[in-house]
């Protein structure tokens, strides 16, 4: 489903939450997201599960990255379900006029299916491709043992990241498990392996905190969309549901492994 579907689809997912008939998960919804994201992904990788050579570092991390982001567009799904189910009824309690709830129910669709996804669409190109650039800093590791931080350069770099610019350290150090690109929303930031080079004491850089759900190398962990996100936390709240929605995620990997 393209994004002009999922615009003509809107209307069957809206009356369906109105009516009752959708509640947890809803098939097309999800193929959406899930499909649209892993598709980003492969973009940024370079190479998709369908052409990367079977039993190699790529192929376990694209096969990670997959499974984290199918969940991730479960939990989603789930999220803007909730959503438009609250807005059925009114604050006393009655029931919204179709006319009424169909508006809020596009601007909800507008929020989840636009300006968010086009965040998670980006973060999912960035996130590939340097996951796919851990993997040949490790190969390359022998000969250009140190990596630098890098930040694009221009006036629209945020604080805590150009605090980070420069710094150089060898690749095993720990410092790369939480502070790897990308490290925020339409992060730009880089690294650059080198030969050789001054080593940065950290000791006398302020190193900034960075969200739990950026303190990670996707490189190392796989998931593109890691524990911490609002996503996971609602549907962490009912198990039933968490449960229902994680069966099918399940069933959905399954049907496209084989």
């Amino acid at each position: 489903m393209t994004a002009k579907q999922i615009d003509k689809d809107f209307e069957r997912l809206a009356k369906g939450v109105f009516e009752g008939s959708i509640v947890n998960i809803d098939a097309a919804l999800f193929q959406f997201t899930a499909n649209l994201l892993m598709k980003s992904e492969f973009t940024g990788f370079g190479q998709s599960l369908s052409t990367v050579e079977w039993g190699t570092p790529e192929q376990h991390l694209l096969s990670t990255m997959q499974a984290n982001t199918f969940w991730f567009s479960g939990a989603k799904t789930y999220s803007q379900l909730q959503t438009l189910h609250s807005l059925v009824t009114t604050e006393d309690g009655s029931i919204r006029e179709w006319s009424d709830y169909k508006q809020k129910a596009l601007d909800v669709h507008h929020l989840y299916n636009v300006n968010w996804l086009n965040a998670e669409y980006n973060h999912a190109i960035a996130s590939s491709q340097m996951a796919g650039r851990w993997l040949d800093f490790q190969n390359t590791k022998a000969t250009l043992p140190l990596l630098r931080f890098q930040t694009i350069g221009d006036d629209r770099v945020r604080p805590e990241h150009q605090s980070l610019d420069g710094i150089t350290l060898p690749i095993d150090d720990v410092f790369w498990l939480s502070h790897y690109p990308p490290i925020g929303w339409r992060c730009r930031c880089d690294i650059i392996a080198l030969r050789k080079g001054n080593v940065t004491d950290l000791t006398k850089r302020i190193i900034p905190s960075l969200s739990p759900f950026f303190a990670q190398n996707v490189g190392i962990t796989g998931q593109v969309y890691p524990e911490g996100h609002p996503y996971y936390e609602l549907i962490n709240k009912d198990k039933s549901a968490a449960t229902e929605v994680k069966k099918f995620v399940e069933s959905e990997l399954k049907h496209v492994k084989k």
